[in-house]
């Protein structure tokens, strides 16, 4: 199974290729990697619009290959404009208080 980890500043660092029960989940959440609904994939907290956490990738890397994964890296070391980060950061501020409001009406 091949598993690629990716990070850009738009999305952070990221996993694609794991599956439910693979074994990879236990290894990520040793590497404080967190699961999200929302992604629909494993994510570095606090990863987004930061430089890459090199050190959780490299270690998390050799663990899953030690595991039996093959593991493919692309880390984009590009930043974006400052203006860009804003909106988006208040873009999904405004999504959160939106889903929070909803919430609450139905309760």
């Amino acid at each position: 199974m091949t598993l690629t980890i990716t990070h850009t500043a738009a999305e952070g660092t990221l996993i694609d290729g794991t599956a439910k029960g693979d074994g990879s989940a236990e290894v990520l959440r040793t590497n404080g990697w967190r699961w999200s609904r929302a992604l629909g994939s494993w994510y570095v907290p606090h990863s987004r619009d930061r430089e890459p956490k090199r050190h959780v990738i490299d270690r998390t890397v050799a663990q899953l290959q030690e595991a039996g994964f093959t593991v493919t890296v692309s880390v984009d070391y590009a930043r974006r404009a400052a203006a860009a980060v804003e909106t988006d950061l208040l873009a999904r501020r405004e999504d959160r208080a939106a889903a929070l409001n909803a919430k609450a009406e139905r309760r």
